[in-house]
């Protein structure tokens, strides 16, 4: 918007010497000397607060078009501000988007209030400047649509702003939400995660395994010295009755007495141990695994019989 002003100063002065060239006694000559020179003042006055009006009209007219910068500017910030879980660990993208975006709008707040402080000066000057003089106020009035559009400039904007922190306060309670159901994600995988991971072992002798239910004996009967019985674990086993651990952690099974052997009862594949064992399936000094994935496959539970 452009706004022209008539410079009336120097008109008025050219009124003022031919005004003055017609009064021929010096008395009248003096007083009218005096009024023109008081009216002069006045348009003067009134020319220089005229000026000061434009510059404050102009300087808000300058921020008006830094406001509607700022606010494209938010807008594709805010198209980027999703309630995505990332990645866990590490700084979120979509939380330093959003907080740029609160920084920008707290921004245009404070500039559209001191926009609205300025435009009300602008105001009371113009009222000030209509009671002193009718030569200003073509003017004046341009200044006041001016300042009027202004004021409507500033009344979308609020409106635009409020509706960009009510999609924010929406987007943070989404991502709160979804940090919520990412953390119960992740406890439940990790719970997963670690049930699947948790191996059990037991150490023990014959009499002691069998009387507490983890072993029996299968096979043929030993009447008159034909056939044998092979330890086997037990149809139903019960967790508690071992020592649990974790496969990813744990890679070696020790034994009580290094120096003695140990039958492993149970289907784990042998394949996967550091120290094969025997032809009986007996193992020194305990159980070293190489693969945890191979040795663990067939069963979670390890049953080692003191031989």
């Amino acid at each position: 918007m452009r706004i022209t002003f008539q410079p009336r100063v120097v008109g008025f002065l050219a009124l003022a010497a031919l005004t003055l060239s017609a009064c021929t006694s010096p008395a009248e000559k003096k007083q009218q000397q005096e009024e023109l020179q008081l009216q002069l003042d006045q348009v003067t006055a009134l020319s220089a607060e005229k000026d000061t009006l434009l510059q404050a009209v102009a300087e808000n007219a300058r921020l008006m078009n830094e406001i509607n910068a700022e606010m494209a500017k938010v807008k594709d910030l805010k198209a980027g501000v999703s309630p995505v879980v990332g990645s866990e660990g590490g700084q979120q993208p979509e939380a330093d988007q959003r907080a740029i975006v609160l920084a920008r709008v707290k921004e245009m707040t404070e500039r559209l209030n001191d926009a609205e402080t300025r435009l009300a000066a602008s105001q009371a000057r113009i009222r000030r400047l209509n009671r002193q003089g009718d030569s200003l106020k073509t003017d004046l009035s341009s200044l006041e649509t001016a300042i009027a559009e202004y004021q409507q400039m500033i009344a979308t904007q609020r409106v635009e702003i409020a509706t960009m922190s009510e999609q924010l306060a929406s987007s943070e309670q989404e991502l709160a939400a979804l940090s919520v159901e990412k953390k119960e994600l992740i406890d439940t995988v990790n719970a997963i995660t670690d049930r699947s991971n948790t191996v059990y072992y037991v150490i023990g002798t014959k009499d002691s395994l069998k009387a507490a239910g983890i072993i029996v004996e299968e096979g043929g009967s030993k009447i008159l010295f034909f056939g044998s019985k092979a330890l086997q674990p037990a149809r139903v086993l019960n967790e508690a009755d071992f020592t649990a651990v974790d496969r990813r952690v744990v890679m070696e099974i020790p034994s009580p007495m290094t120096t003695e052997r140990y039958k492993i009862v149970s289907r784990q594949n042998t394949d996967y141990i550091e120290n094969k064992p025997d032809s009986k399936s007996r193992v020194t000094g305990g159980v070293k695994i190489a693969s945890p994935e191979g040795f663990w496959a067939p069963s979670k539970f390890l049953i080692l019989v003191l031989d």
